[in-house]
């Protein structure tokens, strides 16, 4: 079961108007999704970033990296795995839909799909 994320942003030239931000989402409870964006973190050039990634534990990217000149916002991401004695098989990442993406049955269909146990 994965424990924790640990990303290192490595593009020196980052622009805050690029975008590409990382977003940390509160779990709604009663719903199991994201409720509401708790945090959001500029993928400024050094900066590392380490977060609990359980079940519930909402992130992600959700408004893309659109540099200009065409760069690609680069970073190193590393994985604390541990056993799960509760679960036999792992479970794919679950997303939730950005709310341009809400009812389109594609993007349904897809984090469905990436959700399957492995």
């Amino acid at each position: 079961m994965r424990n924790l994320n640990l990303i290192v942003y490595l593009n020196p030239n980052w622009d805050k108007g690029y975008g590409g931000e990382l977003e940390l989402w509160e779990h709604d409870i009663e719903l199991n999704c994201p409720s509401y964006c708790a945090k959001i973190i500029e993928p400024q050039f050094n900066r590392a970033v380490i977060f609990n990634t359980a079940q519930n534990s909402w992130h992600g990217m959700p408004n893309a990296y659109n540099d200009p000149t065409g760069s690609q916002r680069n970073s190193i991401a590393a994985y604390y795995l541990s056993p799960n004695n509760f679960q036999s098989l792992r479970n794919g990442a679950l997303f939730a839909p950005t709310e341009l993406q809400k009812g389109d049955p594609e993007i349904e269909r897809l984090i469905k799909e990436r959700a399957r146990n492995y």
